[in-house]
């Protein structure tokens, strides 16, 4: 299927109703960049969900307009223009990674993340190297696990890394470090790792009770 697809109910009269019972742990939606924290550095267009970067000095950092702190979510950006030698960093952190002018966020932004050298980075260090390398053209993801406290990263549908035991009890957002050029990434509207994720996440406690009570008839429990 191709374009961008929305939820819908088809009625055949005026004498049904209907109600939508989310399940708020596992996070579907595809966010854009945030331009209220956005630094003079980058700027954004179509609408927050292209970003590049206006100087070939600096590292500066964008974050995405959503924000979790339990269950499951995942992120997708496409590279755009990254040339030779270039430097990009996606990952997740917290609230005020748009701070950061550094290619490896300190500690104090409780970052993890992975780079276009295939370096993975957790709380302002090189945790693991020898990863693939990401270029123009490649698409990188990550999916996160909040609850699980696990991080994993994809490139081109294939897990490259992950990262166990991130900080718990902390407010999280994907982020973008662009460093030693001009490049620019754009937001997966359709993202790939989104079947990887629906196929492969659990579905959790409330979403399980939810259908249940909600779509279950009594004399017909599932398994």
């Amino acid at each position: 299927l191709k374009g961008e697809l929305y939820p819908a109910i088809i009625y055949a009269n005026d004498k049904y109703s209907a109600t939508i019972h989310t399940n708020a742990k596992e996070r579907l939606e595809v966010p854009s960049f945030d331009p209220s924290c956005l630094p003079p550095e980058i700027e954004l267009m179509d609408y927050d969900m292209v970003a590049r970067n206006t100087t070939t000095s600096g590292y500066p950092t964008v974050r995405a307009a959503s924000r979790y702190r339990v269950g499951s979510f995942f992120f997708e950006i496409c590279i755009d223009k990254l040339d030779q030698g270039g430097f990009l960093l996606i990952g997740i952190g917290s609230l005020n990674m748009p701070e950061n002018r550094e290619y490896m966020p300190s500690e104090k932004y409780n970052s993890y993340a992975y780079s276009a050298a295939g370096e993975l980075f957790a709380l302002g260090e090189v945790v693991s190297a020898g990863h693939e390398h990401y270029q123009a053209g490649d698409k990188v993801g990550l999916i996160c696990n909040l609850d699980k406290g696990v991080l994993t990263f994809y490139l081109n549908s294939r897990q490259t890394g992950e990262i166990r035991n991130l900080s718990p009890h902390m407010e999280y957002c994907p982020f973008v470090v662009f460093g030693n050029g001009m490049f620019q990434v754009t937001i997966n509207r359709i993202p790939q790792i989104g079947k990887i994720f629906a196929m492969h996440e659990k579905q959790s406690v409330e979403s399980k009770v939810s259908r249940a009570d909600n779509f279950v008839h009594p004399d017909h429990e599932p398994e």
